[in-house]
């Protein structure tokens, strides 16, 4: 091999006939860093390779580029060898904190469940290099056949595809990041079943639901599912609506805003669209729960610790509790889950049956062009809808077994 020199003024290295070095010969700060770290290599490398680098002297000899070049690749393979660990938990947490900022509150909630309550307790603790399809399977191969807590039956199909989903997001960004060669989330079999068809009408579900009413103790979950079973309401609607937004003369609730959660934080806005702003007229049955929990003022959906006095709208996390609640009642009563968007599709199927018009079917739900609904207190049209909503509320009840008596019976003196 021909011997080695320093061009001084450029600080190049060259060979003795005049070829340039490989620009990894030619980095005299990586130099440095490797003297630091590496001294046990054998100082005549250390030396050779210093020298050439920095061109504190003229190399002279067949083996001294060969000498540099060794000591150098030994010293690349140990700094590799020595780089921090890197485990999945702790790059997952790092991509939710950094990547996924930018996403709804909801979105975000989903992220964290599926990555901590799923994924970290599989891939925690793994080296991300390390990570390879086969492990990737085996996990989709477990959660297939585990149990739910939340549903007692195995995982679904569709639930097993958005931890896949994440899973694939996560090593995607790993990849951009240089941690990982390769995304292992690749040809992954999802052998997971389909969600069962829930058994019989959601209508008649819903009746019995209603029934259910006058056994929930918590009066924040019995006034939730009260207005939901009963308006069809989105779920900001409801979170966004106040007492005073109960006209009781009229026999409506009047919508006008909405709640948006970011970081489990509620904001006021307007509704989701113009028609969103609307009058529900109310179902009879509903009245006298309604009345008892009157607090006159302030946000009816409260918090057990803080707001309790409805000056502030609920949060992200205390309205899911509500929810949550409800839905232990029904698990105990072999009811299928409910969630506010299936009330809104189920009113407005019922509305259907019971033969109102298509023009009520829109004031209710909300997804008309009509102007905003305060012009609807004197015309015919909201005249109309509380008609169509009556048939409803006959029909809901007719479900519940009740009977023209005000519901429930226990309610039936309620405050003025």
């Amino acid at each position: 091999m021909s011997d080695t020199y320093i061009d001084k003024n450029s600080r190049t290295s060259y060979t003795e006939d005049g070829d340039r070095l490989p620009p990894y010969l030619d980095n005299r700060n990586e130099a440095s860093a490797v003297t630091d770290i590496f001294s046990q290599i054998g100082v005549n490398m250390i030396n050779a390779y210093i020298q050439t680098m920095l061109g504190t002297q003229h190399l002279r000899g067949n083996n001294a580029s060969e000498i540099a070049q060794n000591a150098y690749a030994m010293a690349l393979g140990q700094m590799v060898n020595q780089q921090p660990r890197l485990t999945f938990a702790q790059w997952a947490e790092e991509y939710m904190e950094v990547y996924e900022t930018g996403c709804t509150e909801e979105t975000r909630r989903k992220l964290y469940l599926y990555v901590r309550k799923h994924l970290i307790p599989f891939f925690g603790q793994m080296d991300i290099t390390q990570i390879t399809q086969t492990d990737v399977q085996r996990f989709a191969n477990r959660k297939s056949a585990e149990i739910s807590p939340a549903t007692h039956r195995t995982y679904s199909h569709k639930t097993l595809k958005h931890l896949l989903d994440t899973m694939k997001k996560i090593m995607d960004r790993a990849m951009i990041a240089g941690y990982i060669q390769r995304n292992p989330v690749v040809k992954i079999k999802n052998n997971a079943l389909p969600a069962p068809k829930r058994k019989g009408s959601t209508e008649t579900a819903q009746g019995a639901m209603i029934a259910l009413l006058p056994e929930i103790q918590d009066p924040m979950v019995k006034v939730w599912a009260t207005i939901s079973l009963s308006s069809g309401m989105r779920a900001q609607e409801i979170a966004a609506l106040k007492w005073e937004d109960i006209d009781w003369k009229k026999g409506c609730f009047v919508i006008t805003e909405a709640v948006t959660w970011h970081n489990n934080q509620p904001t006021i806005k307007t509704t989701k669209t113009e028609a969103g702003q609307r009058l529900i007229p109310f179902q009879d049955w509903a009245v006298p729960i309604l009345r008892q929990l009157d607090q006159k003022n302030g946000y009816i959906l409260r918090q057990k610790r803080k707001n309790k006095d409805g000056s502030q709208p609920i949060s992200a996390s205390a309205y899911r509790h509500l929810a949550d609640e409800f839905a232990m009642v029904l698990e105990a009563h072999n009811l299928p889950r409910y969630t506010a968007h299936i009330g809104r599709h189920t009113l407005a199927n019922t509305l259907d049956k019971v033969g109102a018009s298509s023009k009520s079917i829109d004031l209710i739900s909300g997804h008309t062009d009509a102007e905003f609904t305060r012009h609807q207190y004197m015309n015919a049209e909201f005249e109309q809808t509380k008609r169509d909503m009556q048939k409803v509320s006959e029909f809901n009840k007719q479900l519940a077994n009740l009977s023209d008596a005000p519901y429930p019976k226990n309610l039936a003196k309620t405050p003025e």
